[in-house]
Order: structure tokens, then sequence, then C-alpha cells
């Protein structure tokens, strides 16, 4: 057995078949079934094996037009990575290798860190190209999931971000906070907000922002369209838009005139309902944590991100899943058959809509009127039309195998600024940004030569 991707992805498949060999032997057989999807996300399973009230499960429904068997099999992401990584990086033709596989975008750099040709994956281009319905996918989504100029995965979901607000909270503040169109217009909204609650003798914050990671942060750098993926899947820190975004964002969360604290995503809603934070990063899939406080109901709005420039998008990407086909699998065109009925036909659409408010990436689906129902927990706004409207805007946001390190790097570059900023104030913050970002390129450089020469 040869390793042409190098002694790094070697080091990754001795340590997937160390913990994944227990968990092989456990597998169900493939005489019990003839296609078998693996999933990482319990409502994902939902969707694919249970009825709706309009159709069968998907599962039944495909047995019944192919013939074919299916197995849906649930399992926590890092077991997944394990399991597949062990099966496809060795070249394994075994029974066990799923004929279609959910990635998470965190784990979608493991694959690509090989070649193209040697990734694991099978490459989607032709079955795209093909196949119509498949022509209606989100480009900027098709673009997340290709490494080296092709497709290897069909995006399940784009996960647009909007902002969600106390409606009646701001508006007792006497600030109109949909009117801010611009981030320093936002910010400058949310002080006298602040300034409000404090002069009552009720202090209170007017978002949530994170400042221990890079996720809320990454969002407003993909809105402006920064290329943070150059050639070879390589991070580049070099847009002098970094340095003006990430000094912006440090006094947003840090220094002498904060807005935000940081909130756990399973506090967001009890935060909102208390009113300590009252606007938050509403990625479609986070609304699900606003809906288990039933004290929230009707008091929410939600709008567009603000923005810097005209030109940037109103929107961005947070979190996504592709679902893929294992290059070692059995029948790859069998493995096609069943992701586009699974994703593409109208039976999984309407089941995606049953099981899940999350808008998919097929864009077609998007003119449905189902996205026009009014939301209670907003007041009867629209939020699954303004969702899809975003949609349409959405920013390409590349990944690579590098794209952990970029995210990690940012983070620490952010949170220096911060530090900075409360040591020394506001003043030549940008350029103390700069430095640090042309410092962190340059380790990066140094760390990713030194692995490339292994």
């Amino acid at each position: 057995m040869t390793f042409p991707q190098g002694r790094i992805l070697l080091l990754i498949f001795v340590l997937a078949m160390l913990g994944a060999a227990g968990l092989l032997l456990h597998t169900a057989s493939r005489s019990e079934t003839d296609q078998i999807v693996w999933v990482f996300d319990a409502s994902h399973a939902d969707t694919y094996r249970l009825p709706t009230d309009r159709y069968r499960a998907l599962t039944n429904v495909y047995e019944k037009a192919t013939g074919r068997t299916v197995a849906v099999k649930l399992m926590p992401s890092r077991v997944l990575d394990a399991r597949l990584l062990s099966l496809i990086l060795g070249n394994i033709h075994s029974r066990e290798v799923p004929d279609l596989v959910e990635i998470e975008i965190g784990s979608v750099g493991k694959y690509f860190r090989a070649p193209p040709d040697e990734n694991g994956l099978y490459p989607l281009d032709q079955f795209i190209a093909n196949d119509p319905p498949a022509k209606d996918l989100s480009p900027a989504r098709l673009a997340t999931w290709s490494s080296g100029g092709h497709v290897f995965g069909v995006p399940r979901d784009v996960h647009p971000v909007t902002l969600s607000y106390r409606r009646d909270l701001f508006e007792q503040a006497g600030v109109n906070l949909a009117a801010c169109t611009t981030w320093p217009a936002f910010y400058d909204a949310c002080l006298r907000y602040q300034q409000y609650w404090q002069a009552t003798g009720r202090p209170r914050l007017a978002m949530q922002l994170s400042r221990w990671n890079a996720s809320d942060l990454m969002i407003v750098l993909y809105q402006q369209h920064i290329e943070l993926i150059g050639a070879g899947g390589r991070p580049s820190l070099s847009d002098p838009r970094l340095a003006q975004t990430i000094a912006f964002y440090a006094q947003l969360v840090a220094g002498s005139k904060p807005v935000s604290t940081p909130i756990a995503d399973d506090l967001v809603a009890r935060d909102l309902v208390e009113g300590h934070t009252a606007c938050v990063l509403t990625p479609d899939w986070r609304v699900a944590y606003l809906r288990s406080e039933p004290r929230l109901l009707g008091r929410l709005a939600m709008i567009p991100l603000p923005r810097f420039a005209p030109g940037d998008a109103r929107t961005a990407s947070w979190g996504g899943t592709m679902v893929a086909i294992p290059a070692n699998c059995r029948e790859p065109a069998a493995s096609w058959e069943l992701l586009r009925f699974m994703q593409l036909s109208p039976e999984a659409l309407y089941a995606r809509q049953y099981y899940s408010s999350i808008l998919p990436a097929v864009t077609t689906a998007w003119d449905d009127k189902v996205w026009d129902r009014p939301d209670p927990l907003f007041g009867g706004q629209a939020i699954g039309r303004l969702y899809a409207q975003l949609a349409r805007e959405l920013p390409v946001q590349r990944t690579g195998p590098y794209s952990i390190l970029l995210s990690q790097s940012i983070a620490a570059v952010s949170a220096a600024t911060q530090t900075r900023l409360e040591s020394s104030g506001p003043d030549h913050l940008e350029e103390f940004c700069r430095e640090q970002l042309n410092a962190k390129q340059a380790d990066l450089n140094r760390l990713l030569e030194f692995a490339e020469k292994r």
C-alpha cells in the first residue's frame, strides 16, 4: 500500500485506522442492504428515513422506485471522519464503504489536503453537468465544495446569516436598528441603545459576539468578498480590508466602548429573553435555538447584515454540509442516482421543509411560497423569504486543506488586537493589526513549507 499524498496523510490514515478498527466490526453488513448513507446529524437522518404528511419516508419511496434498499447510518462527525478516512485514504475496496456520506464544513479540509485525484472522493462535475436538476444548485455553494477545479460534494444547505434582535427593547430605546445599513451606523446605534438603558439604571449590552474564536468575525470578512484561500488552498492574509475589519471588530467586543458579550449557543435564547443582550447573528440553523424559548414569541425582528461598502453582500454563510460519493464505492453512477433523489427530488425538498426551516441549496426551491409564511416568533415577519432573498447574494466561501489553520490565525490576530485596544486605546490599532497579520502570514508560510516538504 502506497501513500502518494505524503507522510501527513499517512499519519492521518494510521490514526483513523486505530480509532475506527473496533467500530468497523459492528457496521451493518452489505448483505443487509443495497446502499448505505452516512450522516452525522439527527435531523438529517430524520429527513431521509421518516415520513411526512404528504410522502412516505424518502428511503421507502426510493426503494419502491428502484428496488434497492437503503440504510441511513447516524454517527458523530468525528467518528464518521475516522471511519471514512480509514476506508478511502487506504483505497480499501470494502463492502463497508458507504454509497453516500455527509461531510461537515469543518472536516472537509482533511479530504482536500490531498491532490484532487487522490483525495478519496469521487468528482461530481460530469454528473452535475448532465443532470438538469443539479444545474439549479447554488454556484456559490458548489464553489465551497470544490478543490483543484473539481466539485466533490453536492451542497445540502446555504446557511445565509441575518441579524435577529429584540424589536421591543430597541423601540423602547428609540433606536431603529433596521435603518442601519452600514456597520459603523450599526455600532453607533448599539451605543445609543446602551446609553439609554444605562440611564434608566438597567444597563444592557446590545449584541452577542464571540471574542475567542473567529466564527462571527469570518462572517463579516466573507461579506466583503475577501479571498482568504489563495493558490493551492493556502491561507492568504494580504487583503488590506482584513486589518480594517479586525480593528473595527475589536471595538465591537473590547476596549472602552464594547457593544457585545460572548454567549454560548445553548444560552442565546435565554439571554435574549432576559434582555442582557438584544441582538444576535442568525444563520438559518440558529433560529431553532430561538424557537426553544416561547417567551420570545412575537418580540423578535430580522434584518440583513449591515455592510462596509455598497459592493459587499448583505449576508454570508455560516456552517454547511456536503453530500459526497467515496471514490472507492461500488457503483458511483448508482450512488449519484441515490444522491440526486435524496437532495434534488420534489419529495426530498418537501421533507426538508417538513423537518427543518433550513434553506436548501437548490435555487429554484427558493421561489416556493412556503418561504412566505408569517413566522409568529418574529411577529409575523416572513423570515423564510428574507433568507431566500439573501441566498441569491451569497458570497463565495472557499474551503481548503488549511481552512482550520486560517480561522485559528485570524482568531489569534483578533485576540491580540483586542488586547492592544484595551491596553493602549484605538490609536494606530489598524497598523498594529496589519503587523500582526504579516507576522502570522510568515508563520503560516513556514509551517506549510515544512509540511509540504515532508
